[in-house]
């Protein structure tokens, strides 16, 4: 049995049945809705996309200080170390809160150890760096799985597209300087990450399906040979299906696993975004 414990959190929309074969623990994240916290859970995700379609607009809250020393004194208290792969800290305060309420609960347990790492990524782009890392160095020791996720991070790709940039507008997520355009012109925003974890818009293409054209054609270009790809999908099974299809087509080796985006990702790129993360080929 291992002495340490693998954390994440649920920014990653990693399904449950992949935190748990990976033996992940899951730190929770709310978002407010009328100024009322209210919990993320994935049997809620409906229901949230039908309510954001409706006109809501949902905030979130970084994970607190206290709320990060409570998960990690569960994991000591139980006897394990801890490595948490936060969500970018170019695009939350979460990390930082998460070192913070390390060196704090470490304090009284000064031989354990807590290893916080970002992972400049968000949503499935997170998850898939955690969850091949945890998979691929599974009976590591501690510092073998550190090094196996931060190498994961940095070879991870992620790239999605959204029908429009309201909310990543809204949400401060992307700068009120970049340039929308007219719901009536259809044009899909193509969204990547940059290397200090920010998002960066590097392509619009006109249409579904050219956007999923350009997902796919980037896949094939630069995903590694017979690895495995996640899809995710804000609401739109019908699209990811349509990807998953694109990308066999080209990229027929792939192990591909489909999932939905929960409402902390939602929230700030509305309904109808679809994504892929992948480890890039040498």
């Amino acid at each position: 049995m291992k002495d340490y414990v693998i954390m994440t959190d649920a920014a990653a929309d990693l399904p449950g049945e992949l935190t748990d074969s990976a033996g992940i623990e899951i730190i929770p994240m709310d978002i407010i809705v009328n100024g009322i916290e209210k919990g993320a859970a994935p049997e809620g995700i409906d229901t949230f996309y039908k309510d954001l379609k409706g006109g809501i607009m949902p905030q979130t809250s970084q994970i607190s200080i206290d709320a990060y020393k409570d998960a990690f004194l569960k994991q000591l208290n139980d006897g394990k170390d801890i490595i948490y792969a936060a969500l970018s800290s170019g695009l939350s305060g979460s990390y930082g809160n998460a070192v913070k309420a390390a060196e704090e609960v470490l304090v009284s347990f000064p031989e354990r150890r807590i290893e916080i790492i970002d992972t400049r990524s968000a949503s499935i782009g997170e998850g898939a760096a955690v969850y091949m890392a945890a998979h691929k160095a599974e009976d590591s020791s501690f510092d073998e799985m550190v090094n196996s996720i931060k190498d994961s991070v940095s070879e991870t790709a992620h790239i999605f597209f959204t029908d429009d940039l309201f909310h990543l507008k809204r949400g401060g997520r992307i700068g009120a300087s970049e340039p929308s355009s007219p719901p009536a012109m259809k044009i899909k925003p193509i969204i990547s990450f940059d290397e200090d974890g920010g998002l960066k818009v590097i392509s619009k293409v006109r249409g579904i399906g050219n956007a999923i054209d350009y997902l796919a054609g980037f896949i094939k270009e630069n995903a590694a040979p017979g690895g495995t790809l996640i899809i995710g999908h804000a609401a739109a099974p019908d699209r990811a299906e349509k990807l998953k299809e694109a990308i066999y087509e080209q990229c027929p080796g792939l192990n591909i696993i489909i999932t939905e985006i929960g409402p902390v990702i939602g929230t700030h790129t509305g309904a109808g975004m679809t994504a892929a993360a992948f480890i890039k080929g040498i």
